[in-house]
């Protein structure tokens, strides 16, 4: 089996947290084979690599977005009949908050 194939997906499956273990098993080839073929193929390490160092700036941006906190407005319509009936928005704000005695 070939896995060249599948390296777009594999970088997508290690990007959205996929272990080394659940990709040989997503793969379907055995734990030990997949560490050879990692040790032996520069270009399947790379696409490893490329994978988690993508998986960890999604992880530090969500760690910044909810350590900064955020905002946004969520808009709700009610619908009767084809037509809006209601409309409202609910602004919410998110992220830590930390109080600090004096």
């Amino acid at each position: 089996m070939t896995i060249k194939p599948f390296f777009d997906k594999i970088v997508e499956w290690r990007e959205n947290g996929a272990t080394e273990r659940d990709i040989a098993k997503r793969l379907d080839i055995a734990w030990s084979t997949f560490k050879k073929y990692k040790s032996s193929n520069e270009e399947f390490s790379a696409i490893l690599k490329k994978g988690e160092i993508l998986m960890i700036q999604k992880l530090r941006g969500a760690l910044m977005k909810k350590a900064m906190g955020y905002q946004y407005i969520e808009t709700k319509k009610i619908y009767k009949r084809n037509d809006i009936h209601k409309a409202s928005e609910i602004e919410h704000k998110r992220g830590f908050y930390i109080r600090i005695k004096h």
